[in-house]
């Protein structure tokens, strides 16, 4: 979404600062600390089955919840 964004502002062919700039894994962002520190729990997901078991733990609080769902790269 964000290199599309920066490709519709005409901008014409962005560099590679530019486009550092718009990589979210550097640094690496830690969701789940966050996420914490506004005050919203958080919990990691590795697998399908950790998700489930997260979401089920989501639903039975009140307010707002936070799943960092890791998912692998192609």
């Amino acid at each position: 979404i964000l290199n599309i964004e920066l490709a519709r502002t005409g901008a014409g062919n962005p560099g590679p600062t530019a486009k550092s700039m718009l990589e979210l894994g550097d640094p690496e962002i830690d969701w789940v600390k966050l996420s914490e520190a506004q005050g919203v729990p958080a919990q990691d997901a590795w697998s399908a089955e950790e998700f489930d078991a997260a979401l089920e733990r989501a639903f039975a609080e009140d307010g707002p919840q936070l799943i960092a769902a890791h998912v692998p790269a192609r």
